[in-house]
């Protein structure tokens, strides 16, 4: 899962994966067993992680995954977006596992 469709477009041109690659608006209503958000953006966009600021979308991207979440991303960008760097700062205290109950 991804936030932004130009991956999502990557990765499916790119890779021949047995699994389904979306936005994480597509997810919205529906859950896999395991997600794996990869969080890519950009620091030369003037739209910069716009679509990662947005905590509607955020909390849709860690809920959908039923058994587990895997989050691949840089942990110095995230630290850029408030809502990103409160969910690094669990997981550190956490030592990578953060348990949330929905």
């Amino acid at each position: 899962m991804s936030a932004y469709r130009r991956q999502v477009d990557y990765i499916q041109q790119h890779y021949n994966l047995p699994i389904e690659v979306n936005t994480i608006d597509s997810y919205q209503g529906r859950e896999k067993r395991v997600i794996i958000w990869t969080i890519t953006w950009t620091n030369n966009s003037s739209k910069k992680s716009e679509l990662l600021r947005d905590e509607r979308r955020v909390n849709v991207a860690l809920t959908r995954g039923k058994q587990k979440l895997i989050i691949i991303g840089c942990r110095k960008s995230c630290d850029e977006i408030p809502i990103l760097y409160e969910l690094n700062k669990l997981i550190k205290e956490k030592n990578g596992f953060v348990k949330i109950e929905i």
